[in-house]
């Protein structure tokens, strides 16, 4: 065999590898979107039996979002594509092939017809996920309906990288909010100096040219219009957040320091501490003293405490509220509770009145709340976990007949 034969040999191996790869890739596309329209197909169902309305939750939407652990938006979208689904047979059929992902699935179903999903199902193919949107977007912003649901529906939203050093966001505004936002950001971020200066003891990050990019100077921009408020104590538009710091970390002998959750080191939390308020929580055991029986209403710094704990949410699963946020007291006050931090949760407005008039009661079990259904069981809104195989080694072998007889009841056992 000659080198020229030795590399076709080669060549024709890697494509037909290449080949099978891409074979499997989509084998298991089909498959993965087989499973998705069975998926929507059960919300549809679930939505028309009104689940949520036995399970503490205020729309299907809201339970969607514990069931199936995802956003509320994305909650929202899945129930109006399985709405929509119903009257577009070929987008439905595309996605079930895997020739269409469930992304653009969702989007097309905002503005597509019986008459137009053939033709859109073409070009959606073609053209990004972010297209698909856009145009959806644009064919559904006529109803002023719409427009109010833009404004109901904003928020903004950051987490932390697990590494503590970047913060990332992410929301959504109205049109009209949207443009004063970038607007506003735009202006000053070309009247930022060219070096802006960070509050790092480190050298400006800059671009490749030497000079920040856009997208630094926008981010720069926001921290600057989030430092201009008034510091003033009366001022109503100041910004307050909360440095957690032991004392011993503040004397330089040792500890550490959180700022929004966040790990400080000991000196930036004494620099913080030159420009601040301090205010004394008292810790005994490990935890905040609070206030026992000597009233029912949180005070301001405990109230701090709980939400801090808390992550400033409901902590009803699947409720994604920070607003109207109240600190409950798991045994009632009116029992003999006490006013402290082991003995409050936070919950919003609608569950609030889940747990006092509706007969649901919640609990802190290793510092995690549990919320029980007024019959006493424990509310798991996530899948539920595999069940346990029987296999020989539990029951031995001349049982398996006798234990046969008894499925039904074992069932019912695992389910109750």
């Amino acid at each position: 065999m000659d080198l020229n034969e030795l590399k076709h040999g080669i060549k024709d191996k890697l494509s037909e590898e290449r080949s099978a790869l891409e074979a499997g890739l989509e084998r298991a596309g089909a498959a993965a979107g087989a499973a998705e329209r069975e998926h929507l197909r059960w919300v549809l169902a679930c939505d028309r039996a009104e689940l949520w309305r036995h399970d503490g939750c205020r729309n299907m939407a809201q339970w969607l979002s514990g069931k199936a652990q995802i956003s509320n938006w994305k909650a929202r979208r899945f129930i109006g594509a399985a709405y929509a689904l119903e009257h577009l047979a070929g987008i439905a059929a595309a996605l079930s092939s895997g020739s269409l992902s469930l992304d653009k699935t969702v989007e097309l179903t905002r503005f597509a017809t019986p008459d137009s999903e053939g033709e859109l199902i073409s070009w959606a193919r073609r053209v990004s996920v972010t297209r698909v949107r856009e145009r959806a977007d644009e064919e559904t912003s006529r109803p002023l309906e719409e427009v109010a649901d833009a404004c109901r529906n904003r928020y903004l939203e950051w987490r932390w990288y697990p590494e503590g050093n970047r913060l990332r966001f992410e929301g959504e505004l109205p049109a009209d909010q949207g443009v004063v936002l970038t607007d506003t950001l735009e202006r000053l971020a070309r009247d930022l100096p060219a070096e802006p200066r960070h509050n790092l003891p480190f050298e400006d990050i800059v671009g490749p040219n030497g000079e920040p990019t856009r997208a630094q100077r926008r981010a720069d921009a926001l921290v600057l219009l989030a430092s201009s408020l008034p510091k003033t104590e009366a001022a109503p538009g100041r910004t307050e957040v909360v440095l957690h710091a032991p004392l011993e970390s503040l004397s330089g002998e040792g500890g550490s320091a959180t700022f929004g959750g966040q790990v400080l080191h000991q000196e930036t939390a004494r620099r913080l501490c030159c420009d601040a308020r301090v205010q004394l929580v008292a810790h005994h055991g490990g935890k905040p003293v609070g206030i026992g029986r000597a009233s029912q209403i949180t005070p301001y710094w405990l109230r701090r405490q709980v939400f801090f704990r808390d992550g400033h949410q409901c902590t009803f699963p699947g409720c994604e509220a920070r607003r109207f946020l109240t600190p409950h007291h798991i045994h009632h006050w009116a029992r003999g509770g006490a006013t402290d931090l082991d003995n409050l949760i936070t919950v919003c407005s609608f569950h609030h009145t889940l747990l006092h008039e509706f007969g649901w009661s919640v609990s802190l079990v290793g510092g995690n709340p549990v919320w029980l259904r007024p019959s006493g069981r424990r509310y798991e809104p996530g899948p539920a976990p595999p069940r346990k195989q029987l296999t020989e080694p539990e029951i031995p072998r001349y049982l398996w007949a006798e234990a046969a007889t008894y499925w039904p009841l074992i069932d019912y056992m695992r389910v109750t």
